[in-house]
């Protein structure tokens, strides 16, 4: 199947369901990912980005330091988790 319409499909099915998170990571721009937000209205998206401005119109932002190596294996730290549940 070509890219586009498996692209259109998996877009068709986040606006039908409410319960995913999906992880979008080193975004460089909210202007990046501005078009996917304003589609898909339900569910919940993980943003990570290097860059520590632009976002608080797009965002919650949630600053880590350099993360040790026994933290950076866990995918959700439990700092972003407490964020998420306060939500």
């Amino acid at each position: 199947m070509p890219t586009a319409f498996l692209v259109e499909r998996a877009l068709q099915w986040l606006t039908t369901h409410d319960d995913w998170l999906i992880l979008l990571d080193n975004v460089e721009r909210p202007s990046d990912i501005t078009g996917l937000l304003d589609r898909v209205g339900t569910g919940r998206f993980l943003v990570t980005t290097r860059r520590a401005t632009g976002w608080h119109h797009t965002a919650t932002s949630v600053r880590l330091d350099v993360l040790a190596e026994s933290e950076a294996v866990d995918p959700l730290p439990a700092s972003v988790i407490q964020v998420s549940q306060a939500a």
